[in-house]
């Protein structure tokens, strides 16, 4: 976010901290205030359904702001899109990992794992990638696009996912 700024926004030094900062700040109050949102709507409308609609929302939201981000060519206009994606951002990381804590059962602990190693391991390819896509293109926009088109499939793919359908372990070696 900050080469982007500065580089894509043409933001200074000073401005690229204030806004980092500011979403930053928007994505604590999205995750303290997310899992109370989350909760009422599981509560009221079933574990199934708030997950799905929750995972869905945050990811589509995010993948259509960054959309709006890569054809916007206003600056203020392109930050008031970015700032939603702080809260949606933080609100799917509470669904996501609540739902692979339901998923996990007794294993939630593999399973959270699994997950945060899967997105540490994509953060990783995400820097090298779109930095040589950088390098290439001398612009941000075909990441935007990417990661709105990625934001987009995932969105939709959370509409298939069934927090009430536990994992079960495959038996090792020794058992067999």
């Amino acid at each position: 976010m900050p080469v982007y700024l500065q580089q894509e926004r043409h933001f200074s030094e000073n401005e690229m901290k204030l806004i980092t900062s500011g979403l930053f700040v928007v994505g604590i109050i999205g995750a303290l205030t997310s899992g109370f949102f989350c909760d009422g709507l599981v509560k009221n409308k079933g574990l199934v359904f708030g997950a799905r609609l929750v995972g869905f929302l945050a990811l589509g939201g995010m993948g259509l702001l960054f959309l709006a981000v890569a054809m916007i060519p206003s600056n203020l206009l392109a930050l008031i899109c970015l700032i939603p994606t702080g809260l949606f951002s933080a609100c799917f990381g509470i669904v996501a990992f609540s739902t692979f804590v339901d998923i996990g059962d007794e294993h939630a602990g593999t399973v959270a794992g699994i997950m945060d190693f899967a997105s540490q391991i994509g953060a990783f390819f995400l820097a090298i990638v779109f930095g040589k896509i950088a390098d290439v293109t001398h612009s941000f926009k075909t990441q935007l696009f990417l990661i709105a088109g990625i934001l987009l499939i995932g969105g939709f793919t959370w509409l298939n996912v069934d927090p009430k359908k536990k994992i079960t372990p495959v038996e090792s070696i020794d058992n067999i």
